[in-house]
């Protein structure tokens, strides 16, 4: 009798810390949110975040992979204005690109710097990264930039590991 006691117990402790986590973490199975008439499939694991913006009311879109504990990759996103003040071209997006990838290429604070591009899904995508250096948290850290072509909107990627297969996912899923 001991021993199912014991048993109820810690199922009572699992459901109480899979509802906290769950809280936490308000993953949703098919999640949509929308930026400037552009909206964003977000990916099972993702969550969405509001981020509020510091001096001006620029709107920002912020994703995360939702916390698994014991594990220490981390991944986030945020999808705001690219500063052009206009929607991106092909060739302002590739000038931003070979900016931002110039940015990347500085030995002192990056390495692997690299720029591709994602052409499926509706709107291309011009991106450049690099992997921070550094002590601390972001050392090691995956950077990405991408600016989003056909619309006036950028979104940087940061990970703990390689961050290129959740931005192509992500990117894609732009509608």
């Amino acid at each position: 009798m001991r021993g199912k006691k014991r048993w109820v117990q810690v199922a009572i402790v699992l459901v109480i810390v899979a509802g906290t986590w769950w809280y936490s973490n308000p993953i949703r199975l098919s999640q949509r949110a929308q930026l400037e008439g552009v909206t964003v499939r977000v990916p099972f694991g993702w969550v969405v975040q509001n981020i509020p913006s510091q001096k001006q009311s620029v709107p920002v879109l912020g994703l995360r992979r939702a916390y698994v504990p014991w594990t220490r990759s981390w991944a986030s996103v945020g999808i705001s204005y690219s500063g052009l003040g206009r929607p991106n071209t092909m060739e302002s997006s590739r000038r931003a690109q070979v900016w931002t990838a110039a940015e990347y290429s500085d030995k002192t604070h990056y390495s692997n710097q690299r720029t591709f591009d994602v052409t499926s899904g509706k709107y291309p995508s011009l991106c450049a990264g690099g992997t921070m250096h550094g002590n601390g948290k972001t050392s090691g850290a995956q950077f990405l930039t991408c600016y989003i072509v056909g619309t006036p909107l950028m979104a940087i990627f940061r990970s703990s590991k390689d961050v290129d297969g959740d931005a192509e996912r992500i990117l894609n899923s732009l509608n």
